[in-house]
């Protein structure tokens, strides 16, 4: 009875302990004008640098920061899991080097559940000119899981690497190391960083060294970046309604083997041979607008679902996309200097292709040299013998109204339909139906006094972009064929991110 009752004792001594210590978990405080008094559990006791708040935490701590412009001469260290807030923002905490020194600002290292609130890290540098695995002008994250930075500014922040040797920078703004479960980067700003490494490997401005997409980028902005030498800005990320926006990169594809959901690209400017602002990745759901690329402006390489491509310029082919795979996508007033305005070399399924201009005589006006099944290809124009559809494979396509050179020259056209389809309008070119056609304005069905010739033509339910969809124009009785094992899927699921 007594050692039952010992037993007892001791368990609820253990379970009091426990929940002492996560009742009284401190707070430490950091104050320009504290009276640095360890272990700073107060603002009148406030430590006067970062570090020292740090050094005095425990794991499951927190580190509060007011506000300050705290200039560093070594990188902060965060080696436990504990989160570092600032007390109002980015704007008003900022965390920089000192003048004409060469350090990173913060290396989290070793840790679990680690969490970075509204900081601005201003002008990072790290200079090596030799060395493998190193990087992060702003941050470099080893051996740690589920780290989170949230509501900061990355501004100005590098690392070069020298000619003398190195390799496999993974970022120069953001790098992450060895076992990393993921780093998630929310509700962020990146912006003026910049990459003139001259070594070898996988540099860019953020970026994992295996690129295995154990970076999540989400609801951020990142922008103004300029990659000079070698290495991409965006390397094997997550990217997540976020905006990518004025870029510039000459020597590789701003974002590479990375996967992009809800997300806008516009105005960034890639000039590498070969390749596009986005490149040999996965986007679903993305706006690309008013991007320049060598080939393929929009993307490269790349598998696309329910993209929008508008007004991309390719210096040389695939205004909208190069060398890709597109699902029920929009193709809008691109341009190229060679050929293929919208795609080159590419294979599009269920996608809208108008408003296209090309001035490039035998440049395949619209699509060159691609495979196009359930396509409406409408609008477009070549001057002399630039076409709509070059070289093409096609397959229940809608081919009408496009001037200049014409609708197709050369290739294969099978079931495609070339007179006047019956448009419900010239915005979302659905079929007009008296059963029934899709509204996308009034997000319903209408009714029209007329049935579209393409309604139930060629193998499958309706030729033309939204053929064997869910907002195919109904047929006879109010209904309409639908199944999913057509080559061009009527949905996709997206990924977990």
């Amino acid at each position: 009875m007594t050692k039952k009752l010992n037993i007892k004792l001791f368990c609820m001594f253990l379970i009091v302990i426990m929940t002492s210590a996560t009742i009284h978990a401190d707070t430490h405080y950091v104050a320009l004008n504290g009276a640095h008094v360890s272990p700073y559990t107060n603002w009148v006791d406030a430590a006067t640098n970062i570090q020292d708040a740090i050094n005095s935490s425990q794991v499951g701590e927190t580190v509060l920061v007011t506000n300050g412009t705290y200039t560093l001469s070594s990188q902060l260290l965060v080696n436990k899991s504990i989160s570092l807030y600032s007390v109002n923002n980015h704007t008003n905490t900022i965390l920089t080097i000192v003048a004409n020194t060469t350090n990173r600002i913060m290396r989290i290292s070793d840790s679990t559940n680690v969490i970075i609130n509204g900081f601005t890290f201003l002008n990072g540098l790290v200079l090596t000119s030799g060395g493998i695995y190193d990087g992060g002008g702003a941050i470099l994250v080893t051996n740690c899981l589920n780290t989170t930075i949230e509501f900061c500014k990355i501004n100005k922040c590098t690392a070069i690497l020298g000619a003398t040797g190195g390799a496999y920078l993974g970022g120069t703004a953001i790098t992450v190391l060895g076992v990393i479960n993921v780093l998630y980067i929310k509700d962020s700003v990146i912006e003026n960083c910049y990459n003139t490494s001259s070594g070898a490997g996988r540099n860019g401005i953020i970026g994992s060294i295996n690129y295995n997409k154990t970076i999540i980028l989400t609801n951020s902005i990142f922008r103004l970046n300029t990659n000079t030498t070698s290495g991409f800005q965006l390397l094997g990320i997550k990217i997540a309604n976020s905006t990518i926006s004025n870029n510039v990169s000459s020597a590789s594809s701003i974002i590479r083997s990375s996967l992009a959901i809800n997300s806008i690209f516009v105005g960034n400017n890639d000039t590498a041979v070969d390749e596009g602002v986005f490149d040999g990745g996965e986007a679903s759901n993305c706006i690309f607008i008013a991007n320049a690329g060598n080939t393929g402006a929009g993307t490269s390489h790349s598998t696309n679902y329910y993209c929008t491509f508008k007004n991309n310029y390719a210096y040389a082919s695939g205004g909208g996309v190069h060398h890709s795979e597109v699902y029920n996508s929009t193709f809008i007033s691109n341009q190229s200097a060679v050929s293929g305005t919208a795609a080159y070399q590419s294979k599009l399924y269920n996608c809208l292709v108008y408003g296209h201009t090309n001035n490039t005589a035998n440049a395949g006006h619209a699509v060159d040299t691609g495979t196009n099944i359930n396509c409406t290809v409408v609008n477009n124009y070549g001057r002399n013998t630039a076409y709509a559809l070059y070289n093409s494979y096609n397959q229940n396509c809608i081919i009408y109204n496009n001037t200049g050179g014409g609708n197709i020259n050369g290739g294969t056209n099978i079931y495609g339909f070339m007179t006047n389809p019956s448009f419900a309008d010239t915005t979302y070119f659905r079929l007009k139906s008296t059963f029934g056609t899709w509204s996308d304005t009034l997000q319903t069905w209408v009714q029209y006094s007329v049935n579209s010739p393409c309604i139930d033509t060629g193998d499958r339910i309706n030729i033309g972009y939204d053929g064997n969809t869910p907002q195919a124009s109904k047929y006879l009785t109010g209904t309409w064929k639908y199944t999913e094992s057509f080559q061009s899927p009527g949905k996709i699921l997206i990924p977990d991110m």
